[in-house]
């Protein structure tokens, strides 16, 4: 049998990213959070994801208890 056929696939990462308490003039935001999980991974990561066909979202939510 010769079938074709296309699957979305969504694979989910995670990271928790802590903030030392630190004096800020403005609070810390969602764009923070996501622009320091996107630093710990090495240098082209991301880069190489998509050239390998993968769409990188990124969303952040407070984990504040």
């Amino acid at each position: 049998m010769i079938e074709e056929r296309s699957y979305l696939v969504t694979a989910t990462l995670r990271a928790r990213i802590d903030f030392a308490p630190i004096e800020r003039e403005t609070p810390i935001t969602r764009a923070d959070a996501i622009e320091n999980a996107i630093g710990t991974m090495p240098d082209g990561f991301w880069d190489q994801l998509e050239a390998e066909g993968w769409s990188v979202d990124f969303s952040a939510e407070s984990d504040d208890s």
